[in-house]
């Protein structure tokens, strides 16, 4: 009697590590969204970044005038509640805006389609669509212009 507990309780311990083997491994192949990438913390909705360069006053370095494109970018990223990057304005100097990209994601949080849209003439300028095999790896992307012709085409082998 004692050797057939002694029997089950290995095979419970041997399964409950496995099990908790399993779920760590799918915990750390988790796909990380785009809140996490930047290492943002909460639930974050928009992050605006406005560059700006610098000048000495008095002996401190204090901000000056915001960056021309050449040296710097200032843009609004915004997030939907699942912590993905859904659209990024950018802006010039003077936050006039200057272009917009729209991202959609499957419901595995693959980003599956972006464009790029000039704001001052509402120009589409490319969009780029992805594709996924069963594991969420990325298996085609293509790029297409304005005209939907196809610029470019990738794929990918794991």
């Amino acid at each position: 009697m004692q050797k057939k507990t002694m029997k089950h309780l290995t095979i419970l311990c041997i399964m409950t590590i496995f099990l908790f083997a399993c779920g760590h491994a799918n915990n750390n192949n988790k796909k990380k969204t785009d809140v996490e990438k930047q290492e943002l913390k909460g639930k974050v909705k928009t992050l605006k970044d406005n560059y700006y360069l610098a000048k000495t006053e008095s002996g401190q370095i204090v901000q000056g005038i915001k960056c021309e494109w050449s040296t710097g970018h200032n843009y609004t990223d915004s997030y939907d509640s699942n912590g993905n990057l859904i659209e990024k304005n950018g802006y010039s100097p003077r936050d006039s805006s200057e272009y917009k990209f729209i991202y959609k994601y499957d419901s595995k949080g693959n980003k599956i389609e972006y464009n790029k849209t000039y704001t001052k003439h509402l120009n589409l300028n490319f969009k780029s669509i992805s594709k996924y095999d069963n594991d969420d790896n990325e298996i085609e992307s293509k790029t297409f212009d304005a005209n939907e012709k196809l610029k470019s085409k990738w794929t990918y082998k794991y």
